[in-house]
């Protein structure tokens, strides 16, 4: 079903104002600023049908939050407080490497697979967004 009500805010009522969408957003990023923690990344809402503590992936996971900080960053009064490419590189590492706790808390399979949503290949996809100088040139084609 693609709309659950437990899971999701009710509609307002009002009418659109970009003041209000606005402030949602700003609400939204800071809210993901100060959720965010090195070691573990982001947590994983408790509504989210999954065991482990953070994932990887641009589908539910870390590297899809800093694929959305990095586009929605326009918004903010200042700077994300982490290198996006530092910090790629650490959710890609973390994505296979045998130094994270296990596979389990950091994939969202229970392996390493060449997936774009779920697996090491949107990982690398965005990693690259924040790789070089070039990057900018190519991602705007």
């Amino acid at each position: 079903m693609l709309f659950q009500q437990d899971r999701h805010m009710p509609l307002a009522g009002e009418p659109w104002s970009t003041q209000a969408a606005s402030a949602a957003i700003s609400n939204i990023l800071s809210n993901c600023i100060e959720e965010f923690s090195a070691e573990t990344l982001w947590p994983m809402p408790k509504s989210e049908d999954c065991d482990a503590e953070s994932v990887s992936s641009i589908y539910f996971g870390a590297m899809g939050v800093l694929w959305a900080l990095d586009h929605l960053q326009q918004y903010l009064d200042g700077d994300l407080p982490f290198n996006k490419y530092s910090l790629a590189e650490d959710i890609h590492q973390k994505y296979f490497s045998g130094d994270a706790k296990s596979l389990k808390d950091y994939a969202d399979t229970d392996g390493v697979i060449p997936s774009y949503w779920l697996g090491e290949s949107g990982i690398l996809l965005v990693k690259s967004k924040f790789q070089t100088d070039k990057s900018e040139e190519i991602w705007q084609k």
